[in-house]
């Protein structure tokens, strides 16, 4: 539950830090941090999952040491980050003044075209496009996360290779880190170019399309995960 409004929260503190022709490579250096997450998370998963320290048992170890830097982390963020440019030390006046000047420029923009009450927001039809666009992007990001070393493990046994746990965390860690190339590319060609419509349809499309060509039965098993 306190999950849910954290990637939107961070979507709109990006507005209040980045001006508009930045934004899609801001949000590329948190994204980053996915695939890498879960390619180094499931070796250390595993290495937890085996521990029993204070007479835990290795799952309760898994849900301390790993959620236990974002619930601190998350405390400790509202002292360490400010809420606007202005309020930054780090930065000179010159730079403070600049990136104010800049973001109330296109914050007048924003407010000439009209304000919109939420309300409002709820009876547009790209809004509930948008919603069931993100819907389905969690759902197949969370089915794909949870369930690829269970696929990749089943490929390896059919194709008559080690299918271990070290070389199903190998050959699975490998398919995240591949993730990493698409988020750093589509976000800093978005900002070149200021595309943001067709570089989402895109990527989604694309994950869709080579998601679905990795379940066709009967292909070698280097096809398949060409495709994943």
């Amino acid at each position: 539950m306190a999950e849910a409004g954290f990637f939107p929260g961070v979507i709109v503190y990006f507005t209040h830090w980045f001006p508009r022709e930045a934004r899609a490579r801001a949000l590329t250096g948190m994204l980053v941090g996915i695939p890498v997450s879960l390619s180094l998370g499931a070796y250390l998963s595993r290495w937890l999952l085996a521990q029993d320290w204070l007479g835990l048992a290795g799952w309760q170890w898994v849900f301390l040491a790993e959620g236990a830097p974002a619930v601190l982390l998350g405390i400790a963020v509202p002292f360490l980050l400010a809420d606007r440019p202005r309020r930054a030390r780090w930065l000179t006046p010159a730079e403070r003044d600049w990136l104010e000047a800049t973001l109330e420029a296109e914050r007048r923009e924003v407010t000439a075209a009209g304000a919109t009450r939420t309300r409002d927001a709820l009876r547009l039809r790209t809004v509930w496009r948008l919603a069931l666009g993100i819907f389905a992007t969690n759902l197949g990001g969370y089915a794909f996360a949870f369930w690829l070393p269970t696929a990749v493990q089943g490929l390896l046994a059919a194709a008559g290779r080690d299918a271990g746990e070290t070389a199903v965390l190998t050959w699975a860690s490998v398919v995240y880190l591949c993730g990493l190339a698409g988020v750093v590319a589509l976000g800093w060609r978005s900002d070149r170019t200021g595309d943001r419509k067709w570089h989402a349809f895109a990527g989604q499309v694309g994950a869709g399309s080579f998601l679905a060509l990795s379940a066709v039965p009967g292909q070698p098993w280097a096809a398949v995960f060409g495709w994943l």
